[in-house]
């Protein structure tokens, strides 16, 4: 909040989402950074206290992990002296595993850490599993 709104309350308020957004800029280098920046970003906002857009930061943090969690990377710009949109072509190093206990609530980080550190089940391809067994023989 900007110096005069303090007087505002903090809004809170639960969104559903289908992707995390790992923001690419010249300062990113690893993916963690990025969907940090994602989740954790200013904005403009009319105040109705001081009667003008103010600079708020939003905070998000996940409260239930979906079953898959897809990440995008936004690797593109806005130039304003050039006035177009530029690709970001900064290498970005990222997990093969993602431990995603950092994005969380601090109620879902609770739930999480009697699971963490133990190998993660690997969902088996169909082509892969073993077959049944069709009938049993005695």
């Amino acid at each position: 909040k900007e110096p005069g709104a303090e007087e505002e309350p903090e809004r809170v308020a639960t969104e559903s989402f289908t992707k995390l957004m790992c923001n690419i800029t010249e300062q990113i280098n690893f993916m963690h950074d990025g969907l940090l920046a994602g989740l954790d970003e200013d904005r403009e906002i009319f105040s109705s206290t001081l009667k003008r857009d103010a600079l708020y930061r939003k905070t998000a943090r996940i409260s239930e992990l979906p079953p898959y969690l897809c990440v995008h990377f936004v690797r593109f710009c806005w130039k304003k002296r050039e006035g177009v949109r530029a690709k970001i072509l900064r290498p970005v190093k990222f997990p093969l595993v993602l431990d995603a206990t950092p994005y969380c609530t601090d109620a879902l980080k609770a739930q999480l850490q009697p699971h963490r550190g133990r190998p993660a089940r690997r969902a088996e391809p169909a082509h892969r599993r073993p077959k049944a067994a069709a009938g049993s023989q005695a």
